[in-house]
């Protein structure tokens, strides 16, 4: 899948810039077509529209991505599968009985040196 998308966002981006670059030649060809809506309009969405692409692509294209923007939208839990799946949520780090995080263990003057 993963594969399949990183094809499709060049050719998603050369679909959506190809209306600027027509724009750019016509102005090289001093064509009065260049002021034509149409083209003003398609370039104006085809250059600005490129994140949305990514977007679309990366995070509305990912199921466990959509599975977890769907229950925060309609106020729903996400179901065990696909919480395990998205590793979400974050699980909080082990305290000791002190408060403290346990980490390595190791005290100042034990550190490693560089």
């Amino acid at each position: 899948m993963v594969d399949k998308k990183l094809v499709l966002i060049p050719l998603i981006f050369i679909c959506l810039r190809v209306w600027s670059t027509v724009r750019f030649v016509l102005t090289l060809c001093g064509s009065p077509a260049v002021q034509a809506p149409v083209l003003v309009v398609l370039h104006g969405i085809g250059n600005t529209f490129q994140g949305g692409a990514n977007c679309i692509m990366f995070v509305l294209c990912t199921r466990v991505v959509r599975t977890r923007l769907l229950a925060l939208c309609c106020c729903r839990p996400l179901q065990p599968a696909a919480e395990s799946r998205a590793g979400w949520p974050p699980r909080p780090a082990t305290t000791s009985s002190t408060g403290d995080s346990q980490g390595p263990g190791w005290t100042p003057r034990e550190l490693p040196s560089t």
